[in-house]
C-alpha cells in the first residue's frame, strides 16, 4: 500500500529495512525502543532475521539471534533464513546460522531443503558448509529432485562433482518427467556433467524417462559419440 506524505512508517517495515540495509545501529536503536519488533513480519511474511540472511548481514544477524530472534522462522512459502542464507551464497551468513542451530533440514513448501536452494544456484563454498553440518544429501522436493538433480539441470559441474564424491544418489528420477540426473545434463548439454555421472554409473545411459527416451537418445549427434564410449559392454 502506498504510503501517505507525512504518515508514520510502519515500524514492522522500519525494522525489517534496517536488516536488509546492515544497518546495525539502527536496527539496536529500533529493538531498544520495542524489542517485540524482533520476530513480527513485514508484508513478504519475512522477519528482520530473512532479511539480514539473505543479504549476508552478519552483524545484523548476529545481533538478531543473540536477541533471541526465531532461527527457524518460516515465511508463506516455508523459506527459513538458512535457505535465504543459502540461496544468495552467503556461506558466512550460512555457517553463522549453522552454527546457531538453524535446522538443517528444513523444508519449503516445495519440500526443498537449503541444499536444493545452494546446489542450484551454484553456490560452491555453500554446498561445501551444508554437507559439512550434514544436510540431507538425498533429500528430494515434491517434484522429487535431489540436491545433485538441481545442480545438473543448471550446470554446475563442481557442485555435482562434490555430491556425487560424497554420496549423492544417482538414481533418482523426476516424478513428472521420470528424468534422472544424466537425463538433465544431458537436455543441457553439459557434456563434463554428462561424463563424470557416466564413469561412476553408466548404465543410467538406457534407462528410460516416462516417454520411453534414453538419455543417449537425447543427446545432440556430439555429445551422444562421446557418450556412447560409456555404454556397458555386453
Amino acid at each position: 500500500m502506498e504510503q501517505r506524505p507525512g504518515a508514520a512508517k510502519d515500524p514492522v517495515q522500519t525494522f525489517v529495512d534496517a536488516a536488509q540495509d546492515g544497518s546495525v545501529d539502527r536496527i539496536e536503536k529500533l529493538y531498544g525502543e520495542d524489542p517485540s519488533l524482533l520476530n513480527k513480519k513485514d508484508s513478504d511474511d519475512r522477519t528482520a532475521l530473512h532479511w539480514g540472511s539473505g543479504g549476508g548481514r552478519d552483524a545484523v544477524v548476529q545481533f538478531l539471534l543473540d536477541k533471541g530472534a526465531n532461527i527457524n522462522q518460516t515465511d508463506d512459502c516455508g523459506w527459513t533464513s538458512l535457505h535465504l542464507a543459502s540461496s544468495a551464497g552467503h556461506s558466512s551468513t550460512v555457517d553463522l546460522l549453522i552454527k546457531h542451530g538453524a535446522k538443517i533440514d528444513a523444508r519449503t513448501s516445495s519440500n526443498a531443503t537449503a541444499l536444493h536452494s545452494a546446489a542450484g544456484k551454484g553456490k560452491v563454498q555453500v554446498v561445501r558448509a551444508l554437507l559439512n553440518a550434514k544436510a540431507p544429501i538425498n533429500a528430494r522436493d515434491k517434484y522429487g529432485a535431489s540436491a545433485l538433480m538441481k545442480a545438473c539441470a543448471a550446470g554446475h559441474e563442481a557442485i555435482a562433482q562434490m555430491l556425487i564424491d560424497e554420496g549423492a544418489d544417482l538414481t533418482f528420477e523426476e516424478k513428472s518427467t521420470g528424468e534422472n540426473a544424466l537425463h538433465m545434463a544431458v537436455n543441457g548439454q553439459y557434456t563434463s556433467i554428462c561424463i563424470l555421472i557416466c564413469k561412476r554409473k553408466p548404465e543410467l545411459l538406457t534407462w528410460k524417462n516416462k516417454d520411453g527416451r534414453t538419455p543417449l537418445e537425447e543427446a545432440p549427434k556430439e555429445l551422444r559419440i562421446t557418450l556412447r564410449e560409456f555404454l556397458p559392454q555386453e
